[in-house]
């Protein structure tokens, strides 16, 4: 309950809390019921503690993990690895890296409202198609053109 009142509520001193030794004894209570009524559990969990500080780059990338497994202070405060004999408190800079277009927003709309306007005028010409397939030509589409404008205008394709 101190854990509760304090990390997780904002930093709550129990001596405010009015009825602290009556949720106190309840919960108890509410424990003790139910460690009375279930007999010992012999399943094995399935949560593992992946230390990602002791891995080498290429394994975090072949294993896709990402920095979600960095935790601020009130995400460890909870873990209950987050005890003095584990060293899983490293902290490691972690930088984006990705590639991109090099086009502005306003380029990139210049250029799907050509496609646009393109293939409206080349629909009236041959039957309709379905919504999905109409939007999966689209998306193909406009991303070859992007790729053609960025050629053009850029003289490389993608920014890493």
């Amino acid at each position: 309950m101190d854990f509760a009142l304090e990390i997780e509520n904002g930093g709550v001193d129990p001596g405010e809390v009015e009825n602290y030794d009556e949720i106190k004894v309840q919960i108890t209570e509410k424990l003790l019921a139910i460690k009375a009524q279930c007999p010992t559990l012999t399943v094995e969990p399935l949560i593992y503690h992946v230390d990602v500080a002791a891995m080498y780059p290429n394994i975090i990338l072949s294993n896709r993990l990402q920095p979600v497994a960095i935790v601020d202070e009130q995400i460890c405060a909870g873990c209950t690895f987050n005890k003095e004999a584990n060293d899983c408190k490293r902290e490691l800079d972690w930088e984006w890296k990705g590639e991109l277009y090099p086009l502005s927003k306003s380029e990139f709309e210049r250029v799907k409202l050509q496609l646009k306007h393109e293939l409206e005028q080349s629909k009236q010409a041959e039957h309709q198609k379905s919504f999905f397939q109409e939007s999966e030509d689209f998306a193909k589409l406009l991303k070859n053109r992007v790729k053609d404008y960025a050629r053009m205008h850029y003289n490389h394709v993608k920014k890493t």
